[in-house]
């Protein structure tokens, strides 16, 4: 009997042990989950960055004319994605400005 009592708060004990594990894994995997979303934001904003910093350059080196030209050299390379482009930009501006 007393066997038992001591193997049934010994289990208890290794039972609470182990739940103490799953709440720390839980909450490294968490941790971890949380810096791998932090990682990829950082890395988008890190892309939005250049990107406006390229496209404010080019802006600043180039005037109309060249630009209007690289536009037209950009779809005659690629008329299928200027296509597209064009579609998405014509269906938003379309919703965006249609009566309700």
């Amino acid at each position: 009997m007393i066997l038992r009592a001591s193997n049934d708060v010994r289990r208890a004990g290794l039972a609470n042990r182990c739940a103490g594990l799953d709440i720390f894994a839980a909450e490294n995997f968490i941790r971890v989950e949380t810096n791998a979303v932090a990682d990829a934001a950082s890395r988008v904003h890190d892309k939005a960055a250049d990107l406006k910093k390229s496209t404010a350059r080019y802006i600043r080196k180039n005037d109309v004319s060249e630009m209007v030209s690289d536009a037209v050299g950009l779809v005659k390379a690629h008329p299928g994605k200027s296509l597209v482009v064009a579609l998405v930009i014509g269906f938003v501006a379309g919703q965006m400005f249609k009566k309700e």
